[in-house]
């Protein structure tokens, strides 16, 4: 017995056992989905969903963990396909500079022939903007065995930029009857051949 507010007794109705609405069971299961830190057993069991909705938290954590993983391993796929695609373009750039280097090698020890081996057989110079100069082995050989009648001119590298099939060489000519010379030549490769060249001259 109960003594109510109005001085009477009240017996207790036991009787009433409220039933849970169906769509507190739904609000659970959003609960549960969207706050995962919420302590599940609590709210299942005054909701009476727990079987419910323990799998569904079940659920949550296995494709939470799935997802998670697959971004973890798509993050290390992305970096793996940056440092490969670096190291391609470094070896790249080095196999460009080894045959530029190459062919200034043979210009300071004065080797037509070697220093003529790194160009195509219709290679062509340039000055800027478009003037053709040499076209062809021949003029190229005709053109160097002049030049390399003076033995001591040499070439010296002062920057270099390596861009797609180019490299740009600021290079400087000591030597020369008319004293220090500077250039900008522009290289261009093909299948580890020279097909142009472009001189750049103040």
């Amino acid at each position: 017995m109960q003594q109510a507010g109005f001085g009477f007794n009240v017996a207790s109705n036991n009787s009433f056992k409220p039933t849970p609405l169906r769509s507190g069971k739904k609000l659970a299961k959003k609960a549960c989905q969207l706050f995962p830190s919420t302590t599940p057993r609590g709210l299942t069991q005054a909701l009476g969903c727990r079987g419910e909705t323990m799998g569904l938290v079940k659920t949550f954590y296995t494709a939470s963990s799935v997802a998670v993983l697959g971004i973890i391993l798509s993050a290390c796929a992305t970096t793996s396909t940056a440092k490969y695609s670096r190291s391609s373009t470094a070896s790249k750039n080095a196999a460009l500079e080894a045959i530029i280097d190459a062919q200034l090698a043979a210009y300071d020890r004065r080797d037509v022939e070697d220093f003529l081996s790194y160009y195509s057989e219709d290679a062509k110079l340039f000055n800027h903007p478009n003037q053709l100069t040499e076209s062809g082995k021949e003029q190229l050989r005709a053109r160097y065995q002049r030049s390399f009648k003076n033995k001591d001119v040499r070439a010296l590298i002062v920057k270099r930029i390596v861009f797609d099939r180019f490299v740009i060489d600021h290079e400087k000519l000591t030597g020369h009857p008319n004293g220090l010379i500077e250039a900008i030549a522009v290289y261009e490769i093909k299948d580890g051949k020279i097909i142009t060249v472009t001189f750049y001259k103040p």
